[in-house]
């Protein structure tokens, strides 16, 4: 904004304290304070520097007041977008201006940047303007953390309160936006400490979110890449882990939610630890973060995950008919059953008894035909009129209209305007009836690819596992489930040599599933055992020209092979087996009989003798 000449800060608009639009006041007297709340705040930007710095927060003049109201509106009550993007600018102008004789006291100064964090924390620049502020790079923003740290861990040691919950929600955004603000949590084991005994005695949900929150990103910031200290981390780490060992030495160690349990089950904190070089690169970081690991094992049944929000559905209109609005269908149904036999009620009449009945028209049909049984008040039919209802059901339904007739509608495909539609195709590329296919040839080029890459596929479908064995079999290390062998040269080396086909988890679950299956490992060893030690893997091949030698060899063979022949062998061979195989017997049987009934019955050949 340009300047004011001429204009000072001793005759500034004077800028009262917000307050929430209330539900008794008019729009315009809001709008009229809204203006000169942006008017206000617009003649202290448009200050000069010089007059600008000589503004102290401690007066009302410098519009700290305000800002502060503001901060603290409640949640329920909308911002106005201009006055918000006014109400930041003045804020950054402050911070980067004020100098430190014109601050406010200690405990003062930290909330008004912890109330200006929780505002504007999700602007862009707003980190870079809070960390180039006068306060934050002065010694005594981290003499006043350490004063909060104070007061807020005896806070915590007592029960929770609505207040430190949220000042420690606040402190909260403020890591996040700072990490220098968790390193400076983290110096020492007093802060930790005391937010592990606020997580074991505090019963509250909310209190459990926001300590197992704020130990979160204070941790993460020792992970940062300005404010690098794994050696404290892994010490908070130790600090935290001694709790759980404390519990394990109870008999229900595994029905007590710990910090450390719910810090590694309900974040991703134990994610970011195994992805930081700085842990991964000593053994002491390694060996905690497998302990961890561990540990979230036994205690996930604690944690479970939150359950989905099914989203609500549309009511579909199968529920109850309520008797607000129209009536309802099945309602004016009823009515006109029981008009038919009653003419001379009235609609709203017999809704009533509907209504005093449960919907039952039988039931309503008896009481009027038996007057004394209706209770007082549904006596005198005549008293009681519902003019609404009786137009609703009385009302005529409109004439229809003629629908006019549609018009004809072409119908249209693919084909259309194509050179068969248009009769521009020659004659010799028309072909009545089935064509001839040559399935033995590619019909496309994108078909002729695909074939030629099937057969390279299947022609090198052995080499991962050939690969795999061998390095199994020369360094079977090369196959740990750890994260430094991951990383290792010859790890990478292997999945290149693989061509990227296959991940680190197949890889080690390849090795283990070969380790199990002993014959899996011999035929591997016989198969490539050839090419192991430097031969070929071609199979024999058997020689296939014909020598005199080698025919008379097979025959001999042959002839000892065969069992000597029988009558019964060769009355078998002849008849194709007869007598073999289930119920051969039986059959024999049968068929014998039919061959003499035969006989008997067409006059077979006589006897010897016979007849003469």
């Amino acid at each position: 904004m340009e300047e004011i000449v001429g204009f000072s800060a001793a005759a500034l608009p004077p800028l009262v304290p917000y307050r929430p639009a209330a539900t008794n006041l008019p729009p315009q007297e809001w709008q009229a304070c809204l203006d000169a709340w942006l008017v206000s705040i617009e003649a202290r930007l448009r200050l000069a520097d010089q007059q600008f710095s000589t503004l102290s927060l401690s007066d009302s003049g410098s519009g700290v007041p305000f800002l502060i109201s503001y901060f603290r509106r409640p949640d329920s009550a909308s911002a106005n977008l201009l006055l918000h993007r006014c109400s930041y600018l003045l804020t950054k102008r402050l911070l980067l201006s004020i100098p430190k004789s014109n601050f406010l006291e200690q405990s003062a100064m930290l909330s008004f940047v912890l109330d200006a964090n929780a505002n504007f924390h999700t602007v862009s620049e707003w980190r870079q303007t809070l960390g180039q502020s006068v306060f934050v790079q002065s010694p005594l923003f981290n003499s006043s953390l350490a004063a909060w740290m104070a007061l807020t861990g005896t806070a915590l040691l007592s029960q929770p309160s609505s207040s430190w919950i949220e000042g420690v929600r606040k402190m909260n955004l403020q890591v996040k936006t700072l990490p220098s603000v968790g390193f400076e949590l983290m110096k020492g084991a007093d802060y930790l400490e005391s937010l592990m005994h606020a997580f074991a005695s505090s019963e509250l949900p909310a209190a459990h979110t926001v300590v197992v929150e704020n130990t979160y990103r204070s941790l993460l910031s020792l992970l940062s890449p300005e404010y690098t200290r794994p050696n404290s981390l892994m010490d908070q780490l130790h600090l935290l882990k001694s709790e759980t060992g404390q519990s394990q030495n109870s008999k229900l160690h595994q029905q007590k939610k710990t910090l450390c349990s719910a810090l590694i089950c309900e974040t991703s904190f134990l994610r970011h630890l195994a992805a930081s070089t700085a842990l991964n690169s000593t053994k002491r970081g390694r060996d905690t973060i497998d302990n961890l690991t561990e540990y979230r094992e036994q205690t996930k049944h604690l944690h479970p995950p939150p359950a989905r929000r099914k989203p609500k559905v549309k009511s579909k209109g199968k529920g109850k008919a309520t008797g607000v609005g129209e009536i309802h269908i099945h309602r004016a149904a009823s009515v006109s059953q029981v008009h038919e036999l009653f003419p001379h009620l009235s609609a709203g009449y017999i809704v009533r008894l509907l209504d005093y009945f449960d919907d039952k028209t039988e039931s309503v049909i008896a009481a009027l035909l038996e007057p004394d049984s209706l209770p007082p008040h549904l006596v005198d039919g005549t008293a009681v009129a519902d003019e609404e209802i009786s137009a609703t059901l009385s009302a005529p339904n409109p004439v229809p209209l003629s629908t006019p007739p549609l018009p004809a509608q072409r119908r249209r495909n693919v084909f259309d305007d194509d050179d068969f539609d248009n009769l521009q195709i020659p004659t010799s590329q028309v072909h009545r009836g089935r064509k001839a296919m040559d399935i033995s040839q590619p019909s496309t080029a994108e078909e002729h690819n695909r074939i030629d890459t099937d057969n390279r596929n299947n022609s090198n479908s052995d080499l991962p596992e050939e690969s795999l064995f061998r390095a199994w079999k020369a360094t079977p290390a090369l196959f740990a489930r750890d994260s430094a062998t991951r990383i290792s040269p010859a790890r990478q080396q292997l999945k290149r040599d693989l061509g990227g086909a296959l991940t680190d988890e197949q890889i080690e679950g390849w090795a283990i599933m070969l380790g199990k299956d002993q014959s899996r490992q011999r035929r591997l060893e016989k198969q490539y055992s050839a090419a192991l030690f430097g031969g070929g893997n071609q199979t024999v091949l058997a020689q296939t020209k014909w020598s005199a030698a080698r025919a008379a060899a097979e025959d001999a063979a042959s002839e000892e092979n065969t069992a000597p022949s029988t009558k019964k062998s060769e009355h078998a061979r002849q008849h194709g087996g007869f007598r073999s195989g289930r119920g051969g017997g039986r059959n024999t049987r049968r068929e014998g009989r039919a061959k003499k009934m035969a006989r008997g019955g067409f006059g077979g050949p006589p006897p010897d003798g016979a007849g003469s």
